[in-house]
């Protein structure tokens, strides 16, 4: 279940971060590999390129994480709509017992606007039953600019104990508190 929506939005020379969000209701391992859109069943898109085949430069890195299936793109190059495949594999008890294609549409902008500022602590560690209460927070540069700040993920939907989070109204800086009892 892929629970981030497949269009996303990044700068022109800005790191560009995405994750699908997956996890399985069964509780299999997943992997993540990037892969060639397809045109048809079984066809891939004839002469595809990969997002950091176009506009090459310095630190202009795409990739995947096979674990966590986050995507970073360090940074992009040019303005434009690019549109890639993750190949999601499922495992279990070790086996391959499937396996989902995923599409995304990134859409790289040229803008001078700087991107908002997460402040979240990144690894935590709590004993099964324990509670976890954090607060995140979020800024911008642009001080003008209002930042909403939300959270999901299978934590907020699957029984039982799920999580929640509460937000703050749309401000800069905004914060918002995670609760969840493992």
């Amino acid at each position: 279940i892929l629970l981030q929506p497949p269009v996303d939005i990044g700068c022109v020379n800005k790191l560009f971060i995405h994750n699908p969000n997956a996890y399985d209701a069964d509780g299999d391992s997943l992997a993540y590999e990037l892969t060639a859109p397809l045109q048809g069943i079984n066809t891939s898109v004839p002469q595809y390129k990969f997002p950091d085949e176009i506009g090459t430069g310095a630190g202009n890195d795409f990739r995947i994480n096979p674990h966590t299936g986050e995507i970073r793109w360090d940074s992009p190059k040019l303005q434009g709509e690019y549109n890639i495949a993750i190949r999601i594999k499922e495992y279990r008890n070790g086996i391959l017992i499937g396996t989902v294609i995923r599409d995304l549409q990134i859409v790289i902008d040229a803008t001078v606007n700087k991107p908002p500022q997460l402040n979240i602590p990144l690894q935590i560690c709590r004993v099964v039953g324990d509670s976890i209460i954090l607060n995140a927070s979020a800024s911008d540069p642009n001080f003008t600019d209002k930042v909403s700040i939300r959270a999901n993920g299978a934590r907020f939907i699957v029984a039982p104990h799920p999580a929640t989070f509460i937000a703050s109204a749309p401000a800069n800086p905004t914060s918002g508190i995670f609760t969840w009892k493992t």
